[in-house]
């Protein structure tokens, strides 16, 4: 009996959803049967560790891995199947050097086999470069970003030659994701229709349209607005796979983003939103041109965010944020919620001041802070608040002419990111924060 070819089935029935025979097996001791004395133990881990991963909630996850692995796998990959998975937990809680160490040994347990499971291994470890960039302030941004975007493309590549239609699915979602956050759109938007299609075809349904929604989120992005509104309600009206309520919610939630920027930002938000349509309501009162209103719904915002971070999925599609599984990879969500509600904030102070409080300055700090990523795709709106925030509040010409110059560069930055003329042409014009700092920058001599 094959080793790989067993563990092969065992997976298969746990991404398809076709577990009960195992778990009857296992109930009455007769897995041991199935797949071989010597490997039994090793494979009942192995399986309860991924079918929680797959399935689990973040309890479930934590309470199954406080039971240690067995002592000798019988099959080196099957050891670095086990080390991947507790590197996915690694990397939930958020404790990335553990994560760091589970999952070079799984590359190099995988790396000279005809093992299917490196090109996960490879995906985990462009996800905990990232991840380290996420907790460690002092870690180079750089070398981050780039053993990201290289590993995650070594899992695509790996998928696709071992015929692993689940893993490159998922690998490729996750490529799209650090695409995006690094502002290659057109290369995201590639990614992510790989993703749904690799997803279809191993009828892993659910990953297909969390895939979607990356897509509604790259047009979204590249100020397609009305795309992004109709991608993300044709998810809703037609899912490939089912609705559950937390995903109408966030579908629903995206929906309304969409329309505040396209259509009416005093639209209605929807009754259920959660953390993410509560700051979609400051974006939305700041839109309006009611700066009072934004300022109330930023204090009310910021009395509710969130002091710990969630548990952060891998394995399984994550709809409790539009930001999971993507911006969350690279930047805490307590620290990317306060960014944006403080940007929203200090403008409307400042507006509404007029330079006169100190509160409209205290957006600043964040700008200085190292851990300021420009692998947020927030960057470029964030250098343009602090201009607006710096007109406001009666700052000198020089210093006006440092602030658009220093944000219109990290947008030209950004830019030369995309490898896609007409994407690069549309992101750099149509986003609305985007066309507002192309503005500013011609009003300056700076184009």
């Amino acid at each position: 009996m094959n080793d790989e070819l067993v563990f092969l089935s065992l997976q298969a029935d746990l991404l398809n959803h076709t577990w009960s025979a195992i778990d009857r097996a296992l109930s009455e001791k007769t897995f041991h049967l199935v797949v071989g004395k010597d490997r039994a133990v090793t494979l009942e881990y192995i399986y309860g560790s991924l079918k929680v991963l797959i399935i689990g909630n973040e309890k479930n996850i934590r309470s199954w891995f406080k039971s240690p692995p067995p002592k000798k796998a019988v099959y080196a990959p099957y050891k670095a199947q086990i080390l991947s998975n507790h590197a996915c937990f690694f990397l939930g809680i958020g404790d990335s050097s553990q994560a760091l160490e589970a999952v070079k040994e799984a590359i190099h347990l995988s790396q000279n086999r005809s093992w299917a499971g490196l090109a996960r291994a490879y995906r985990l470890f462009a996800l905990v470069n990232l991840s380290r960039r996420r907790t460690e302030s002092g870690f180079g941004e750089s070398r981050t970003s780039g053993e990201a975007l290289e590993y995650s493309g070594f899992a695509v590549e790996n998928a696709e030659k071992s015929g692993d239609a689940d893993e490159l699915a998922i690998s490729a979602y996750y490529a799209a994701s650090i695409q995006l956050l690094f502002g290659n759109i057109s290369k995201a938007t590639r990614y992510a229709a790989q993703a749904e299609e690799s997803a279809l075809s191993a009828g892993r349904n659910d990953w297909a349209d969390r895939a979607r929604f990356l897509s509604g989120k790259l047009r979204f992005e590249t100020g397609h607005y009305r795309e992004a509104l109709i991608l993300f309600e044709d998810i809703r009206d037609k899912p490939h796979d089912g609705m559950t309520k937390e995903k109408e919610v966030l579908l629903d939630t995206w929906a309304y983003r969409t329309r505040i920027y396209s259509q009416n930002p005093l639209c209605p938000k929807p009754s259920k939103c959660g953390s993410d349509g509560d700051l979609f309501e400051v974006e939305a009162a700041w839109l309006s041109g009611d700066c009072t209103l934004a300022a109330e719904a930023a204090a009310r915002f910021s009395t509710r965010l969130p002091q710990e971070d969630e548990f952060l999925h891998i394995e399984q599609p994550d709809w409790h944020s539009g930001f999971a599984q993507c911006e969350f990879l690279l930047i805490p969500r307590t620290d990317l919620f306060t960014r944006m509600c403080g940007a929203f904030q200090s403008l409307a102070l400042a507006k509404i001041s007029r330079g006169k409080g100190e509160d409209c300055r205290s957006f600043q700090h964040f700008l200085r802070d190292d851990r300021f990523s420009e692998m947020d795709p927030n960057d470029p709106f964030y250098f343009y608040a602090w201009f607006k925030i710096l007109e406001e509040s009666g700052a000198a010409q020089v210093d006006m002419n440092t602030a658009v110059s220093m944000a219109f560069k990290r947008l030209q930055r950004r830019a030369t990111r995309i490898d896609d003329m007409e994407t690069r042409r549309d992101w750099l014009s149509l986003p609305l924060w985007n066309a507002a700092l192309f503005q500013a920058a011609r009003e300056y001599k700076l184009i």
